[in-house]
């Protein structure tokens, strides 16, 4: 297919204008938001929206904890609104006990999200975020301020800031379900009505959250639809969601009062468009702290993951090159699939390269599969009856490869991005196209929720573009995106070995969490059904106990450090896959060449010496190469990421595995072939049967390959380059096959390399797109124009930001996110209370509260005491009507659960919530020309951050627990929820997430029937009697802290001294 041929479908003109205007405004992104207009104004609109007033700002409080519809309106509108969940996250996703039934996806309600990473508040990880997440709220608030023009004292500021921090540290200790537990999925599948749930949990009223959490979704019928009071959503946590019922009508127990509380929820909001600051109140990244970003996809709960894109700062940047990267990266994250569409003709330009690149994955795919059921086969532990269910997930696996074949047709393409706002093409602001782009994606998200017809079990859930892979357990699907089927991950021209021991192995990983701790809860079509029998599943934990006590022996870094050892049981999931990975991996490599007979080897003195198997192992290692990392970034990890350290991945992966002792011809005992090791997915016997040669290094004969071979030896010597810069000789692989396969690579991950030039290719591209004349038949595609109108404002967006040029006075003056605050004022009758320590908020009625979280989940995706989302009723309960239900979380807070655990909290979190919470507050204050003493800044923010440390930790499922997804499911009518949380009115609030998502998913008239799932009903409970302790006007000043937090992004356009958070890696 000739790249001319296909550019006119009018995504690709859509994708032109944004990649347009994205270069023309990114260099200027400093004279746009110049004056603090944008983020002002969005501050006014929650404020408006959801009648929260901001108590560190306006020295008042509206919020009062037993006001269930100002709650619903809160958490519903900062999450539909703005993505910000804070006390309840939601989501749509598959209906996961019946993903083929009349309700195939659900709304799911999900326990707090805080501001970071759960992991980041637990334990003595605590001690590294608490300091930085105060920074962090410090400055956050008192660049607000500043922005607003408000004075504001510093102890006050101080003190809020306190508040704010101690209350994401109390979310995520005793308001959080453990991961761990959450990975049990059944638990989290409980279905609810609208009705019931309202019933059950009084402090939230649903009807007013999803109003809220839909405030986007334009279509009547699917808000009319979410709104009935018989619909069902899925609850993940329903004991939390009790918690923060409860303790939304105590206050949570006197942890943080109403106006701390408000404050925080201004944070959120602020900390979420932070972006949108002036350039010098910008808030800075920090290394530790952004090291993950919570991403919310279109499907599934949100998770906070490794941030991977360019290592370019988005709005510090002046080079046309990095520009047009940043710029190409946002038309991935917006324009998943038109995006694909202009990058699968640059890297497939004919039929026949997109039949080879799939048909050559697919082989891989299907051997590893071969593979993996060759060890299922051989397990002595494994009873015949859980073997056939096991079959049947490998029977069934659907096989994503490369990109979605509907993206060619130009009339599907452009169906999928019909809903894009009208005055997409014309829009010359990219804040606005940015904000048309999350309105299109929430409403793809609440779509969902009016299918009848089963699940798409084809769905990608992810942008082809990009270098990754991923299984999702509840499609029973794997996925392998083209922009990982590349060197030097992948080459159809390369051997078997290099091929099976690079993609072969990421492919077998991915496959292996079909069959991890969550994977064995799924069913061969998606649903959630566990079926391993006991005796087997014991069997099963053996094995997974082993791997966690071997990884926890791994210990990087000096006894200077606190843990110094990796976690086995936060790193167990991603362990086991590596281990079943390469198993699966190198069964297929080996089936492949006994039956097309051995490849020749690379050429070169360099490499040829090495035969197959070790090139293997090679490969596998040289996908895990990266320069040696410091201590301190190690220590990070180790305390927050899934994954072991590249270098413990690959030690704990060969140790394991007999077959690398026998293609290295280590000594038993040696470090690489210990004695003593675990033996996953695999029963206790040498699955390699090959006998070592005499040879030191176990050579045998291969054949040779001639240049005369012009494409293969081309293909082989490129090959043999990615060895040569990264192989250690003088390491022996025995001792340190790490050090050996990766000694000489001092540069960083290749995934991250090869994204970046992935972004370069789509750059190229969509430049040669933008140039006046160019016509072809793709740009016929509205999708393709919208994402290129897309890129083309992004890069007129950042050039504004950095530039010189006068700034709009709406950003200057702070009116942008004040019009924010002010409509979430509106809707709630809450003042803003950021600045005064006087209790300004003291409506406690149930239905403003309820309104108010709908509010801020909606209309500015700010989740805060409860989260809503939508995701698939995973039992397949008939008493839904979908397969999809609406989830009732519990908290979500500005920073991820793990981040206000004992350690992280009083190390870190807490000191950087503060004070960026004071500079953000301050910023706001400074900007809209209002005073706020800091002292009493500084008290509401500690308050606030105390608030919000309470939600983390008090009113927060650990993630090990949640992790059992069993306990999600709580099913019940909104009704249903008064009977343990009252805080909220619930009919109000799943009303409002109903209608302001415009999904109108739920009957406004009967909604208290409307099922629902409560995934943390205890939490809510208890959250709904301490609501009421911390009084309504902390919560007010919590949720004001949240949105304003929301509308970051306008402040850091106008700060030129930027509140320092996270480098991005």
């Amino acid at each position: 297919m000739q790249l001319m041929s296909i550019f006119k479908p009018l995504p690709l003109q859509q994708i032109k204008q944004m990649y347009k205007v994205c270069l023309k405004d990114s260099p200027n992104m400093g004279s746009i938001t110049e004056n603090g207009t944008q983020i002002k104004a969005i501050v006014a609109e929650f404020m408006s929206s959801t009648g929260l007033s901001f108590p560190l700002l306006t020295r008042n409080n509206s919020f009062q904890w037993s006001n269930s519809i100002q709650n619903a309106k809160i958490l519903g509108y900062l999450s539909g609104r703005y993505g910000v969940d804070t006390l309840i996250s939601q989501y749509v996703d598959t209906n996961w006990r019946d993903p083929q039934g009349i309700q195939p996806y659900l709304l799911y309600l999900d326990q707090p999200v805080l501001s970071y990473s759960w992991t980041y508040y637990i334990g003595q990880t605590w001690n590294l975020t608490k300091p930085s997440l105060t920074r962090r709220v410090f400055n956050t608030f008192m660049n607000y301020n500043a922005i607003s023009n408000v004075k504001i004292d510093t102890g006050l500021l101080n003190g809020t800031v306190e508040k704010i921090v101690e209350f994401e540290y109390l979310l995520a200790n005793q308001y959080s379900t453990d991961a761990k537990t959450r990975w049990q999925s059944s638990r989290s599948y409980n279905l609810i009505t609208l009705r019931d749930f309202n019933y059950n949990f009084t402090s939230i009223d649903i009807n007013t959250y999803m109003q809220n959490i839909a405030v986007k979704v334009v279509d009547g019928n699917v808000t009319n639809r979410i709104l009935d009071q018989n619909y069902q959503i899925s609850i993940f946590e329903p004991y939390r969601l009790q918690q923060i019922n409860a303790a939304l009508k105590s206050g949570f127990n006197g942890a943080i009062d109403a106006p701390n509380f408000s404050n925080y929820i201004f944070y959120r909001l602020l900390d979420a468009n932070s972006f949108l600051f002036p350039s010098q109140y910008r808030i800075k990244a920090d290394e530790f702290l952004d090291l993950y970003k919570l991403k919310r996809p279109i499907r599934g709960p949100p998770k906070f993951e490794k941030n991977l894109r360019p290592k370019i700062s988005k709005f510090a940047r002046d080079v046309a090159e990095d520009i047009q990267l940043g710029c190409v990266g946002d038309t991935i994250d917006n324009f998943q699939y038109a995006n694909a569409r202009i990058f699968i003709d640059i890297i497939y330009p004919t039929e026949a390269d997109r039949i080879r690149i799939k048909t050559s994955v697919e082989n891989v795919a299907e051997n590893i599969l071969v593979g993996m059921q060759s060890m299922i086969d051989q397990l002595s532990w494994m009873s015949r009856k859980s073997k056939l269910s096991a079959y049947s997930k490998i029977t069934n696996l659907v096989r994503n490869i490369a990109y979605p074949e509907w993206i060619t047709d130009n009339g599907n393409l452009t169906r999928y991005y019909r809903n894009i706002d009208k005055h997409f093409l014309n829009t010359t602001n990219y804040l606005e196209i940015m904000n048309m782009m999350n309105i299109f994606n929430v409403q793809l998200s609440f779509d969902l929720l009016r299918r009848h017809n089963g699940t798409d079990r084809r769905e990608w859930n992810g942008p082809p573009g990009i270098v990754n892979a991923w299984y999702q357990p509840e499609l029973n699907s794997i996925t392998f995106p083209a922009g990982i089927l590349q060197q030097p991950f992948f080459d159809p021209d390369w051997p078997a070995s290099m091929n099976y021991g690079s993609l072969g192995m990421i492919s077998g990983h991915e496959l292996t969490h079909g069959f991890d701790s969550s994977g064995t809860q799924w069913d061969g079509f998606g649903e959630l059904l566990s079926w391993l029998d006991p005796d087997s599943q014991l069997h099963f934990n053996n094995m997974t106990e082993c791997v966690i006590e071997e990884y926890d022996n791994f210990c990087p870094l000096s006894a200077n450090y606190s843990p110094r050892c990796i976690n086995g049981q936060q790193t167990v999931g991603e362990n086991v896959a590596d281990n079943g990975g390469i198993h699966a991996s190198f069964l297929a490599y080996r089936n492949v060449i006994n039956f097309n007979g051995p490849d020749p080897v690379l050429p070169g003195d360099f490499v040829s010496i090495y035969n197959h198997d070790q090139l293997f192992f090679l490969s596998f290692g040289q996908v895990l190469c990266e320069a040696p990392p410091n201590s301190n970034q190690e220590y990070q990890q180790i305390l927050v990421d899934p994954h072991s350290p590249s270098k413990y991945r690959v030690f704990g992966t060969i140790q394991n595995f007999p077959a690398f002792r026998t293609a290295f011809n280590c000594p038993l005992g040696s470090p690489s072939a210990p004695v003593k090791h675990c033996n996953v997915w695999i029963t206790d016997v040498n699955i390699t049967k090959q006998a070592p040669s005499s040879n030191i290094l176990n050579i045998p004969e291969s054949p040779g390959l001639t240049a005369d071979k012009v494409n293969l030896y081309t293909k082989y010597s490129q090959a043999e380059a990615f060895f040569k810069a990264a192989l250690n000789l003088s390491a022996d692989p025995c001792n340190d096959f790490y050090n050996y396969a990766c000694g000489s690579y001092n540069k960083r991950l290749s995934f991250y390399i090869y994204r970046d030039k992935n972004y370069e290719k789509m750059a190229k591209q969509l430049e040669m797109m933008s140039q006046p004349g160019y016509n072809s038949d793709m740009m016929q595609s509205d999708a393709i124009i919208k994402t290129l109108t897309f890129y083309k404002k992004c890069k007129v967006f950042t050039n504004l930001m950095n530039s010189d040029k006068t700034i709009p006075e709406e950003i200057k003056n702070g009116s942008a996110v004040k019009n924010v605050l002010d409509e979430f004022r509106g809707v709630t009758n809450y003042t803003f209370n950021l600045c005064s320590t006087a209790s300004q908020n003291t409506n406690t009625d149930s239905v403003t509260l309820a309104n108010a979280l709908a509010f801020l989940s909606v209309k500015y995706g700010t989740d805060t005491l409860i989260t809503p989302f939508v995701d698939v009723n995973a039992e397949r309960d008939p008493q839904f009507a979908a397969n999809f239900t609406l989830y009732l979380d519990q908290n979500t807070v500005t920073y991820s659960k793990p981040y206000y655990l004992p350690g992280a909290w009083e190390a870190f979190t807490k000191n950087a919530l503060i004070t960026n919470a004071m500079h953000l507050v301050s910023s706001y204050a400074a900007s809209i020309e209002i005073t706020c003493p800091p002292a009493k800044l500084q008290q509401n923010i500690k308050a606030i951050i105390e608030f919000e440390h309470i939600l983390a930790t008090n009113f927060s499922t650990d993630e090990t627990t949640r992790r059992n997804f069993t306990r999600w499911i709580n099913p019940m009518t909104v009704g249903d929820i008064k009977n343990f949380a009252t805080f909220v009115d619930w009919p109000t609030y799943v009303n409002q997430l109903s209608s302001l998502t415009n999904a109108n998913f739920a009957n406004a008239a009967t909604i208290n029937d409307y099922k629902i799932l409560i995934s943390e009903p205890s939490m809510l409970a208890d959250l709904n009697n301490f609501i009421p302790h911390a009084g309504i006007d902390l919560v007010v000043k919590y949720l004001y802290f949240r949105l304003l937090l929301s509308q970051i992004t306008i402040f850091q356009c106008i700060l030129k001294r930027a509140i320092k958070l996270v480098k991005k890696q």
